[in-house]
């Protein structure tokens, strides 16, 4: 009678023990469940925002160009107004028209330069834009690491928590094998063996 009470309770033991390892083992599912959720979110506005710099990048070439191409117009226009200064000296018959034409010229040649001006002012606020935007990913980044760090660290328990009710050792209870941490600026834990 005696016998069969220890084994009562024993299996008693065994089935307690049982019970609070699958409730840990739900837990730790869930945890990785909702880190892979966050972590395939971060990725997505990872790729967003990689693509925006690629476009504001891009942007900043064209209006490099077209500021550069419209300062080789000033100057070319800038040529062409000495040009006519010095013809409208030389040619007192023809001093009517030539100061319109100068003035004309001298009028787009201001139109130019601020409009070559408000093209540089954007993009300064391109670049502007562009760094911080590449502030953002790579704080996206180091998130996206710190994450899949502690991803890794509740998979390693995971793993380390079924090998040991595999073997059905109770009814000891379970205690992790090592210590884990995760480090800034480093996408993988740092583990040491858990001494007795």
């Amino acid at each position: 009678m005696v016998r069969l009470d220890r084994m009562t309770l024993f299996f008693f033991q065994i089935s307690s023990n049982m019970d609070v390892a699958i409730q840990s083992s739900d837990k730790s599912v869930t945890d990785v469940t909702d880190l892979a959720a966050r972590h395939q979110a971060l990725q997505t506005d990872f790729i967003k925002n990689e693509n925006r710099v690629n476009s504001a990048r891009e942007a900043s070439r064209s209006a490099n160009g077209k500021a550069s191409s419209a300062n080789d117009v000033l100057y070319g226009l800038n040529n062409e107004f000495k040009n006519v200064s010095m013809a409208l000296k030389s040619k007192s018959d023809v001093i009517g028209n030539g100061k319109d034409l100068a003035v004309d010229l001298q009028k787009r040649a201001n139109e130019l330069a601020n409009s070559a001006s408000n093209k540089l002012a954007s993009i300064s606020d391109v670049e502007k834009e562009l760094e911080e935007t590449e502030r953002r990913l790579l704080s996206l980044s180091q998130e996206l690491g710190s994450l899949n760090c502690e991803m890794m660290v509740h998979l390693q328990i995971l793993e380390d928590k079924s090998n040991y009710f595999r073997t059905c050792s109770p009814p000891a209870s379970w205690e992790p094998t090592q210590t884990c941490v995760c480090r800034d600026g480093i996408s993988e834990p740092e583990c040491q063996p858990k001494t007795a």
